[in-house]
């Protein structure tokens, strides 16, 4: 079974790149990135691994070219493979990446996709666009069930779009040199 099947690419046109990267070399607040997660008691936990993870922003930019061209490409996906009305994104969320740091393997089971903490859907597909790779490291990694693994975004201006799922595990390795810039965001009923 090929699981890369569910995992579709596209490009990110440079001038949407340039104005993305525009907004996002100025004036905006970093904070760091936390883990939120739940145990079986249902409690939401939350942790958070310091300066090795990446700083993580947003931008209220309602008609961004950006926010127009991801929807697009979220259209795209769903018509491949969901059936019914198109679904809703989340925020988009910028993370910055700089030596040292990086994303450990995870699933995307994201409790802090809703601003105010009460679900309001399930994330059924995730989002991650690269606006700059690192010039060593910081490579995006899934690694299937199988133990296979596969490179993505391996070039600046692109863009993936995956089942949020316990089948498609993923990281980012640590960057060793330079920064890398990326996007991510959530598609929920």
């Amino acid at each position: 079974m090929s699981f890369s099947l569910c995992v579709k690419e596209y490009k990110i046109p440079n001038n949407i790149l340039d104005a993305t990267r525009e907004l996002c070399n100025g004036d905006v607040v970093r904070r760091p990135h936390v883990w939120n997660y739940a145990t079986a008691l249902g409690e939401h936990n939350v942790e958070n691994f310091g300066s090795t993870e990446p700083s993580i922003w947003e931008i209220d930019f309602d008609h961004h070219e950006i926010i127009n061209f991801v929807r697009d490409c979220i259209v795209d996906y769903s018509a491949l493979f969901m059936e019914g009305a198109p679904p809703c994104f989340s925020a988009i969320r910028f993370n910055r990446y700089e030596v040292d740091q990086g994303m450990q393997q995870h699933v995307d089971h994201i409790f802090g996709l809703f601003p105010d903490g009460n679900p309001r859907g399930v994330p059924v597909t995730s989002v991650v666009g690269l606006l700059d790779k690192a010039e060593e490291g910081g490579n995006f990694i899934m690694t299937y069930p199988d133990g296979t693994s596969e490179e993505f975004l391996k070039e600046n201006g692109s863009l993936i779009l995956f089942p949020s799922c316990y089948i498609y595990k993923h990281e980012v390795k640590k960057v060793t040199k330079g920064i890398r810039d990326s996007f991510v965001s959530w598609v929920h009923f």
